[in-house]
């Protein structure tokens, strides 16, 4: 982008009660706000207006921006602020907004039957925990009580304290909504020519009404992640997109056409779902996958979130070469009363692999035809919504006019951005973490995924990281160890797969050195400790800006971590990373340990004066020994009295690097310190 002519502007948006200084505005502001509903003491206004006075800042900065288009693009509250924006100032021109709302669903807007449903599944469901029918972690039962929908009486103890009913909150909740949600404001966005992608996920929190939206605007471009959502773990067979680069670079080039939202069409066929998808207009994708799912629960329930597509429920669809339709067949499941489906579609534009889905679809497979169709209620509320639907005035709305209005809604609109390219969905890459897995015994390693609103801020970062947890359950908060890998540019071309593959037993590495290349997770292994492991992935060297974001997002996101029993450690390019990291941040650690890797770009080590370190390195490393040497020394001389340091005799890089990941007693070593208290 900034090559060919394109700035960019970075705003802050976080939670107000989290800005230094601000606790309780947040309360006061929806105090102020359930009076008149007046958007000025929402966060939501507050958030998209960071971004527009941002833009007017940086038309401002003459020598720099010129007027033009404003794109802007994000996640959760950072991907609904540029959709409000955009509705709210025409001088933006695009939105890419993931896990983020785009429609005033009945249940969003605390329709009173739709919420029952939604109490009634929350009902059932926390029954069935406390039954032990199957087990919940505390944490998450506590985040569903208070996120999900219905969960709780808010809204309701609000309105009762601002002296309004519910009625008349639902009626200002309508009006509030059409001022934040783009389908509200089709039309004129429309007009605008602006350019959108929204990408729910199929299992977020704050995006559920996903079923809902592809029922009344399947007009908008969209992209699900199956089981993507806030923090959610995709499936094993989601895709690798580079979306937000293919719609960046439509937006402000041109060039290829980007794919436009299809239709799907399903047929029941005996105890198979035959199901057909077409893009009718634009160009065509050269892949299609299919997902689904039986008997979901209701949207913005816990359940709805809490159980994920089967690891089994998803496969690859064929082109009929004669109509250009991707099609499938899913076999039903016998007892089943309805399934959901929908498909990801590929296609090739400017270089970059764009993704688009079909409509999120749900069909009934009640033998009783009365269930699958809109009540009188349901119709009537379709009618209020759009009465341009009901052709023939008659004051009534039918299915075919429903059916009809839909089609003329769908639009040639270009679709926007997902996420930066992930291998979570490389089959080959799963497999190597199911043969690590099998030869472990006291940590299990899993594949964490950056959400792409930080991973863009993570520098060199890849967007995948590993994670070894214990296997047996252990009470109470748990230490948390970051393990810095090596290497240089050769190891950084590698993927994810490539590189577990070479330190696997018997790769290429063992082959060579006589030993696999050790890791950090393998030292989690051996040591058997009550502890997280996380170990990041880099393309680059070490920074500590980046590491620190990551480490704030990590202890934000994972509340089961003791913030005061973190540590850092790292071998080679490691373990200078590791010295980077505890030179600008060495408040945030209770110890560290430093291999293979001198710290002799460090001024002033009295700032590491109180912070454990173990530094190791090989006897016969070169610069890299005498450097290691140079560091302790210079530490000791501050007054660090919990330095130590270990030379492995006679080792050279490599034998320093298999001393370093073999050491039990540096684990249990570091361990044993906890961080000072702090005032945080």
């Amino acid at each position: 982008m900034l090559a060919n002519g394109v700035g960019f502007v970075k705003t802050v948006i976080a939670v107000i009660n989290r800005i230094p200084g601000k606790q309780g505005l947040q309360q006061e502001m929806q105090k102020r706000f359930m009076k008149d509903l007046n958007m000025r003491y929402n966060p939501v206004w507050i958030w998209s207006m960071t971004l527009m006075r941002a833009t007017t800042a940086a038309y401002a900065e003459v020598d720099y921006f010129e007027k033009g288009k404003v794109a802007g693009w994000g996640g959760s509250k950072r991907g609904i602020s540029p959709a409000v924006a955009l509705i709210n100032d025409e001088r933006f021109t695009a939105t890419c907004s993931s896990v983020a709302w785009a429609w005033a669903s009945p249940t969003r807007k605390g329709d009173r039957g739709e919420l029952q449903k939604v109490q009634a599944a929350n009902k059932a469901f926390f029954e069935a925990v406390k039954a032990g029918e199957f087990e919940l972690e505390a944490q998450r039962a506590k985040f569903y009580r208070s996120h999900m929908g219905g969960s709780n009486s808010n809204m309701e103890m609000m309105a009762r304290k601002a002296g309004i009913s519910m009625d008349e909150l639902r009626g200002r909740t309508d009006r509030f909504m059409a001022s934040v949600c783009v389908t509200e404001n089709w039309d004129q966005l429309r007009e605008r020519g602006v350019d959108m992608l929204f990408q729910p996920g199929t299992h977020d929190w704050v995006a559920y009404d996903i079923l809902w939206g592809a029922q009344n605007h399947p007009q908008l471009p969209v992209y699900h992640a199956p089981n993507g959502g806030h923090e959610m773990q995709k499936h094993h067979a989601a895709e690798s997109d580079e979306n937000l680069q293919a719609f960046l670079w439509n937006h402000f080039f041109g060039g290829e056409p980007l794919l436009s939202p299809p239709t799907s069409s399903h047929e029941v066929m005996g105890d198979k779902l035959s199901v057909s998808v077409r893009f009718s207009e634009g160009p065509q994708p050269i892949s299609g996958r299919i997902w689904w799912m039986y008997d979901r629960a209701p949207a913005g329930s816990a359940p709805f979130l809490h159980v994920p597509i089967p690891e089994d429920q998803w496969a690859d669809m064929k082109r009929d070469p004669k109509t250009g339709s991707w099609t499938a067949t899913i076999p039903l499941k016998e007892g089943a009363s309805r399934i959901d489906f929908f498909s990801n579609h590929g296609h090739m534009a400017n270089g970059y692999q764009q993704y688009h889905s079909s409509p999120y679809t749900r069909v009934e497979l009640s033998s009783n035809a009365q269930a699958q169709q809109p009540s009188d209620e349901q119709l009537a509320q379709a009618l209020k919504g759009f009465p341009e639907a009901d052709t023939d005035k008659d004051g009534k709305l039918t299915m075919e006019e429903i059916q009809q209005f839909r089609k003329s809604r769908q639009r040639n609109t270009r679709p926007a951005a997902a996420a930066q390219p992930t291998q979570a969905g490389d089959a080959k890459l799963t497999e190597a973490i199911s043969e690590i897995n099998a030869r472990f015994k006291n940590v299990e390693l899993e594949l964490l995924e950056w959400p792409s609103e930080l991973h863009e801020k993570l520098g060199k970062m890849t967007k995948l990281a590993l994670v070894a947890r214990p296997v047996e359950k252990i009470e109470g908060k748990l230490p948390l160890l970051i393990s810095l890998h090596g290497g240089a540019q050769s190891w950084w071309d590698l993927s994810l797969q490539e590189q577990l593959a070479i330190s696997a037993p018997g790769g290429p590495f063992e082959q060579k050195r006589g030993f696999k290349k050790p890791r950090g997770y393998d030292l989690a292994e051996l040591a058997g400790k009550g502890m997280i492991l996380l170990e990041p992935n880099t393309a680059g060297l070490w920074d500590a800006d980046s590491l620190d974001t990551m480490l704030d997002y990590v202890l934000e996101n994972f509340p089961e971590i003791d913030k005061d029993r973190v540590y850092v450690m790292g071998y080679s390019m490691g373990g200078k990373g590791t010295w980077v990291w505890i030179n600008e941040s060495a408040d945030r650690f209770a110890a560290a340990a430093p291999g293979g890797a001198g710290g002799g770009d460090i001024d002033d080590v009295k700032k590491l004066a109180k912070l454990p370190i173990w530094a190791i390195a090989g006897g016969d490393d070169g610069d890299r020994t005498t450097g290691v040497r140079k560091m302790v020394e210079r530490l000791k001389a501050a007054g660090n009295v919990n330095v130590k340091h270990t030379e492995i005799e006679g080792g050279d890089h490599g034998a320093g690097g298999l001393a370093f990941f073999s050491s039990v007693e540096l684990v249990e070593w570091m361990l044993g310190f906890k961080r000072p208290r702090t005032t945080e």
